[in-house]
């Protein structure tokens, strides 16, 4: 067999059900599970999924997180799917269009892990701030020089969010705590209102946000209009010595626009959890080492995409995907 899988007969509200899930990314074991009680699982965590040959025909679902591309390529490979399972947050790395073409029904949990990364971010900004990442590695070359890591207060600093969104809002709740000042900008004008329930300032033009921010934190979704919406015009609106944290999306950064301006000291430092690709292999055939242009710059501080990393928001995550694959089985059974 090319991959192990769990095959039971599983019932709903006494009917015997058909339904085999192709697993492409690593989930709790609780996760699977629960999965387990209402479908049949095939493990394909680390396969090439161009490459799998056998039992393709025969697969109704994909659970994927963000590195699985459903494309059209794709889903003429798996020709048969009735349910593509985003088990997180972004859609960026699904084709909706061709879903709803094709009669595929998608199930996310959209808010799922929206405060465990938020919390996550607040942590990105707070060690930026003081320079944490920086101290950490002075200390690891027996380095005990406090003078060149002189950070600032948070209450001190105008903060501003790229994207309005369930993160955002929660972030911006968090900052007024430590009386932050808040800006915020989206594309959706209504988030005007939500803004201010958030103790946030709306800024319709992205680049008054820019201009003001000491910290620039993005929480925004990519899609065809915020790819590279940070790029050299933008860049250049910002104070000198601002600070860049992107826990959405890495392509949100044009990285070449980034690294000019961290070179000319228009950005101090950068925290990401997110790039393109994911991981970053040198090589992808043969997928030994890892290389992107981010990884060796010493301002530059690259986490591997763990903002939704905890139990609360993986069990979440979980039960939101379980309950609403259950309830679309329920309605394929009647």
């Amino acid at each position: 067999m090319w991959c192990q899988s769990v095959a039971k007969k599983h019932t709903l509200q006494g009917q015997i059900l058909s339904f085999k899930l192709g697993i492409f990314e690593s989930i709790p074991d609780s996760f699977l599970k629960n999965l387990q009680e209402v479908v049949e699982t095939v493990d394909l965590v680390g396969k090439e999924v161009y490459l799998i040959e056998n039992e393709v025909d025969e697969m109704d679902g994909v659970l994927i997180k963000s590195t699985i591309r459903v494309n059209e390529d794709f889903l003429n490979v798996y020709k048969n799917l009735r349910v593509v399972i985003r088990a997180g947050t972004g859609l960026d790395n699904i084709d909706l269009d061709l879903l709803a073409r094709r009669g595929v029904r998608l199930i996310s949990a959209p808010a799922a892990n929206a405060e465990s990364t938020a919390e996550f971010v607040l942590l990105q900004i707070l060690c930026l701030t003081r320079n944490m990442f920086q101290a950490i590695e002075s200390v690891r070359s027996r380095n005990f020089n406090r003078d060149v890591l002189m950070g600032v207060d948070l209450q001190t600093q105008t903060i501003g969010i790229i994207g309005f969104g369930n993160v955002g809002q929660i972030l911006a709740r968090k900052l007024n705590l430590f009386g932050v000042n808040v800006l915020c900008s989206d594309h959706d004008l209504s988030k005007r209102e939500v803004a201010e329930k958030c103790g946030a300032t709306f800024y319709e033009q992205l680049g008054d946000l820019l201009e003001l921010s000491d910290v620039i934190s993005l929480n925004a979704s990519l899609n065809e209009f915020s790819r590279d919406l940070l790029g050299p015009g933008e860049f250049a609106q910002m104070k000198r010595g601002v600070k860049i944290v992107n826990s959405a999306r890495a392509s949100l950064i044009n990285n070449r626009a980034l690294l000019e301006a961290l070179e000319s000291g228009i950005v101090a430092s950068c925290a990401v959890d997110v790039l393109d690709p994911e991981p970053p292999f040198y090589n992808p055939l043969e997928m030994t080492q890892y290389a992107h242009t981010l990884l060796d710059h010493p301002a530059v501080f690259v986490t591997p995409h763990i903002g939704a990393s905890t139990e609360q928001a993986q069990n979440k995550i979980g039960r939101e995907i379980v309950a609403a694959l259950t309830a679309y089985l329920g309605k394929q059974s009647k």
